[in-house]
């Protein structure tokens, strides 16, 4: 099997990106356009990649949009490639799954509307709503409920600062010049996995935040020029089951090339 060439993936995506054009949003959204976004290509295509060149076998992702399209035809891709070696790891309830998170359930649709039908069958849906909590006494941002944090790779997209409900004690979060930070990844570290990957799409004070509190043995890289940042939980296999995980993927992939994944 051959991954797609970036233009083949931009004219796959933009085929169906012209039929919603002209789609306008529901005016019961909280939205900061009337029109569905239009979707970045080489974003996209780098998430369709690392999932492929890092063979990825379970996903997290928080805020569904075209990233869900992208991500579940890379988890497609690895599911048709080695998904029948990878049978006989039957502790891992995630295979070749991903789980969406969003506070919106007509965004999700929208966003599962894209798949094809074998890419629905691999996306939970998962509808939650983000709290402004304390946090080690900062305010932040945290989804409730929230999933079990056990994927190989989580991408950190949402909530935006105009999702999250606070109370009237709250800072307010309504303005686009509004931080959004959320704490969620730290809340959950103790359960996290060797071997996972996270990928954050812009959120820099975010970052920054994580990188801050988060205390495991993580790798971070940042590029300010693709506004993005990958974090890596570099530490040794929990038990026999998390190192054969490891090394299957390791075996089929670019997995541990730090210098190559962003």
């Amino acid at each position: 099997m051959t991954k797609m060439s970036l233009d083949m993936f931009s004219s796959f995506i933009e085929d169906i990106y012209v039929k919603e054009v002209d789609v306008f949003v529901d005016k019961n959204e909280i939205v900061r356009d009337d029109k569905v976004y239009k979707p970045e290509l080489k974003d996209l295509y780098r998430l369709y990649s690392f999932v492929i060149d890092n063979s990825v076998i379970s996903i997290l992702e928080f805020g569904s949009g075209w990233s869900t399209l992208a991500l579940a035809m890379g988890l497609e891709f690895n599911q048709n490639r080695f998904g029948d070696q990878y049978k006989g790891f039957d502790r891992n309830l995630n295979a070749f799954r991903m789980c969406s998170v969003d506070s919106s359930k007509y965004f999700s649709q929208i966003s599962i509307s894209r798949l094809n039908e074998n890419q629905r069958r691999m996306v939970d849906e998962f509808i939650s709503v983000p709290f402004f909590k304390d946090f080690q006494g900062y305010p932040v941002s945290l989804w409730d409920p929230v999933p079990r944090f056990d994927y190989d790779l989580i991408y950190l997209d949402a909530p935006e600062p105009e999702q999250i409900v606070a109370n009237v004690s709250a800072l307010p979060m309504s303005s686009l010049s509004d931080l959004p930070i959320s704490a969620d990844l730290c809340v959950n570290e103790p359960y996290i996995l060797p071997g996972t990957s996270i990928l954050i799409d812009g959120r820099t004070a975010n970052v920054n935040f994580l990188e801050a509190k988060m205390y495991r043995e993580w790798i971070i890289r940042k590029d300010i020029h693709k506004d993005i940042s990958y974090f890596f939980l570099n530490e040794p296999p929990l038990g026999a089951i998390n190192q054969s995980h490891l090394e299957f993927r390791k075996n089929l992939s670019l997995y541990n090339r730090l210098d190559n994944l962003i």
